[in-house]
């Protein structure tokens, strides 16, 4: 997961920059907060694109926008409509361009036909931009001037690019700390290690077949009877549990480094007050709901001893 490993790489050099000498250690808590706080950052585009990849979904169909089909332009006023044009442009008489229809269309000329068109050429009032703009409005009733177009689906843009960028940056600003030996690792190398790629012994692997399966069942079944008792060979090598502070110091303690930090250094101070209210008053709350309420003799009984 990128944004995991981007998270440890910076963790190690604000680690390194405190002077920590082993910037990659870390515990089991810690990594399950990076591991969720890195899974929310993913966005659902991206879960989305993953399963893309994998090819096993259907796939994408392009978007069409519909629109309601046009009656096509009736012959004659296709065949006369540049006359009507240049009758909106030019100075003629009404007349005159019924005459030049009628030279132009011969026999399939029918005034009639021709009333709208005129019409809105004569109701611009010698504005030719009014009286062209009325025509192209009414020629896009029978035939649109452009006509509707497929679009395709928009593909979200995966931000995979830019957190790879941002990876390596990291591991070349770490190597050039002189925190990583040898040749910094690739991307690839860090998101897909080859330790990962081996794929271990199973347990309910059985290369004998049914004997094996028999001998594993009685196994488990005299563990269970207290026959046999299971030995743990890790349990030494663990370290022992260290309990962690009461709430009301780590309260204390947050409010004496956010009163102090002001003092010693500005760098960076007020997120790190910012962060450290917020935390305080996480905190409180959950001092106040682990709190009980003290009944009155509780009260005068703790008085009286």
């Amino acid at each position: 997961m990128p944004h995991y490993k981007t998270q440890f790489c910076l963790r190690a050099i604000q680690r390194d920059i405190a002077h920590d000498e082993d910037i990659y250690k870390l515990d089991l808590l810690e990594a399950m907060v990076m591991v969720k706080t890195a899974w929310n950052e993913v966005s659902p585009d991206t879960i989305k694109n993953c399963w893309n990849h994998t090819r096993i979904q259907r796939p994408r169909l392009p978007k069409i926008t519909l629109q309601r089909p046009h009656p096509s332009m009736p012959e004659n006023l296709a065949a006369g409509w540049a006359i009507v044009v240049q009758f909106a442009m030019a100075e003629w008489s009404f007349p005159e361009v019924h005459a030049r229809l009628q030279q132009h269309l011969g026999d399939q000329y029918v005034a009639a036909e021709w009333n709208e068109p005129l019409d809105a050429v004569l109701n611009a009032e010698n504005d030719t931009d009014a009286a062209l703009e009325a025509l192209e409005t009414l020629r896009n009733k029978w035939a649109p001037s452009r006509s509707s177009e497929p679009h395709d689906v928009s593909i979200v843009q995966d931000n995979q690019s830019e957190l790879e960028e941002k990876l390596e940056a990291l591991v070349m600003e770490l190597s050039d700390r002189r925190r990583i030996f040898g040749t910094p690792p690739t991307h690839n190398e860090l998101l897909e290690p080859e330790e990962e790629r081996e794929v271990g012994e199973s347990p309910y692997v059985f290369g004998a077949g049914d004997a094996d399966i028999v001998a594993v069942v009685q196994a488990e079944m005299a563990v269970a009877r207290g026959n046999i008792k299971e030995i743990d060979s890790d349990d030494n090598d663990e370290e022992p549990e260290v309990p962690p502070p009461a709430l009301k110091e780590m309260i204390e303690m947050c409010r004496v480094i956010e009163e102090n930090s002001l003092r010693v250094c500005m760098e960076g101070v007020l997120e790190v007050t910012e962060a450290l209210r917020r935390y305080r008053g996480f905190l409180q709350k959950l001092s106040m709901q682990g709190a009980t309420q003290t009944t009155l003799h509780d009260f005068f009984r703790i008085q009286a001893n």
